[in-house]
């Protein structure tokens, strides 16, 4: 039988001890971490940011992006995944978050949503915003952790990478999927 323990993972994620920010006055982001059930193994949905952004070009990320004034994290990641591929909020069955994530050299704090999807869209890509996306079973992923040293403003921090499939997963992304791998305990 197998498959995916929907119910557990919002159980788990239900348990987990919120983490306050330390950042004085941060800007406020949300994304989706949306999770899908393939072949009976749990996947992640990751988008990979154009080379023209500004921001952190050509990184691999979850849809997601600044809080409008008024918007809770829900709201704001459920509109980004619409708004970057085209993931209806009526596909997403809100799970629970993960701890919030402070992006290095950026001022901005950022909640992940973690969302099952619960049935299959087509993804409709917006060019200006992701250059690419691709999923990645989170077992597979757990099996390629790496933690490398990261040099940013004179300041150097231990960051986790997992490579996949020519893709490269790191930085505040790279959190965030540790975060969820320890919640599923596939990482001590």
């Amino acid at each position: 039988m197998g498959g995916v323990d929907w119910p557990d993972l919002r159980a788990r994620l239900g348990r987990l001890p919120r983490r306050a920010s330390r950042a004085a006055s941060p800007r406020r982001a949300a994304v989706l971490v949306p999770l899908l059930e393939r072949e009976g193994a749990l996947v992640a949905l990751f988008t990979r940011r154009p080379e023209t952004l500004r921001a952190h070009p050509g990184q691999v990320s979850f849809p997601g992006g600044g809080l409008h004034p008024g918007e809770d994290a829900l709201a704001g990641a459920l509109r980004e995944a619409e708004e970057e591929v085209g993931l209806p909020p009526r596909v997403v069955e809100p799970l629970g978050l993960l701890h919030d994530v402070e992006v290095a050299g950026s001022g901005v704090v950022m909640t992940p949503v973690v969302g099952r999807v619960t049935q299959d869209v087509p993804l409709v890509l917006d060019p200006a915003e992701v250059a690419h996306a691709f999923t990645a079973p989170l077992a597979g992923l757990a099996g390629r952790l790496e933690v490398r040293p990261f040099e940013h403003a004179g300041r150097t921090w231990q960051v986790p990478f997992f490579e996949w499939e020519g893709e490269t997963i790191w930085g505040a992304t790279g959190r965030v999927v540790v975060d969820l791998l320890r919640v599923l305990d596939l990482l001590e």
